[in-house]
């Protein structure tokens, strides 16, 4: 179970099979098929909210609304060793 409100997108590691989700909450969750749990989840926004000193002055990365804080597009790289994420806020 997530708990999140919406799965906007899904990757699979394709080197160790791990899947990740993309959900409407801002989250991106990680999961382990083979035993039904989630091994862990972030926020890109809370990296967005550190980078927020280096935005030009005026600009606010926090400012984003909550229901457009979402996760829209997740990818691992091909040897499965970093992972992208797409959010709302580009």
């Amino acid at each position: 179970d997530t708990r999140a409100s919406g799965i906007n997108s899904m990757g699979v590691d394709p080197t160790h099979g791990m899947l990740v989700l993309g959900t409407a909450d801002g989250t991106v969750q990680c999961w382990d098929p083979r035993q039904r749990r989630m091994l862990g989840a972030c926020c890109p926004f809370d990296a967005i909210g550190e980078a927020e000193g280096a935005l030009p002055k005026g600009l606010s990365a926090l400012g984003i609304p909550g229901p457009e804080r979402s996760v829209g597009a997740v990818r691992f790289d091909p040897r499965g060793l970093l992972l992208a994420a797409g959010t709302s806020s580009g």
